[in-house]
C-alpha cells in the first residue's frame, strides 16, 4: 500500500513542480493544497518525499495521528525515528490539534539527543459517516 500511495502522490504532485512550488511559496500547506487541487494531509506527506539527488527538499517528517494518539501514517526524510507500537508523546502538539480545527499549532521539540524539529500540527475532520 505504501508504494501505490507513493505513485499517487507522485502523479497528482508532479516532483519537480511540486519542489518548485513548494520552494517559491515557502512550503505553505494551504497554497499548495490549492494550486495543486490536493488536501493538506496529501501536500504535507509529498513534501516529506521530496529527497531526490540532486533536488532535494527540506527534509520534512509527516505523522498521522488519531485522537487516541496512536500514529496511524508515518514518513520521514529525517532522523526522527517513531514509536512502531502505541501512541506519541503526550506533550507533542498534534494531540491539542484535535481542540483547534482548522489551525496550525507550532511546535519546537528537541530530541534526547539534541536534534531540534519545527513541529505543525492541524486537525483534519472528515465529514459524518467517512
Amino acid at each position: 500500500i505504501g508504494l501505490a500511495n507513493y505513485f499517487a502522490g507522485a502523479a497528482l504532485l508532479p516532483y519537480g513542480r511540486f519542489l518548485e512550488k513548494a520552494q517559491a511559496c515557502r512550503h505553505d500547506l494551504e497554497i499548495l493544497a490549492g494550486h495543486f487541487g490536493a488536501s493538506i494531509e496529501q501536500v504535507a506527506h509529498r513534501l516529506s518525499t521530496l529527497q531526490r539527488p540532486g533536488a532535494k527538499g527540506i527534509p520534512f517528517f509527516f505523522v498521522r495521528v488519531d485522537q487516541a494518539g496512536t500514529i496511524t501514517k508515518r514518513h520521514s526524510a529525517t532522523r526522527l525515528q517513531f514509536a512502531r507500537f502505541g501512541g506519541a508523546c503526550p506533550l507533542w502538539n498534534v494531540h491539542r490539534a484535535f481542540e483547534t480545527p482548522g489551525r496550525f499549532l507550532r511546535q519546537l521539540a528537541e530530541t534526547p539527543d539534541g536534534v531540534r524539529y519545527i513541529s505543525l500540527a492541524r486537525d483534519i475532520s472528515k465529514p459524518a459517516g467517512r
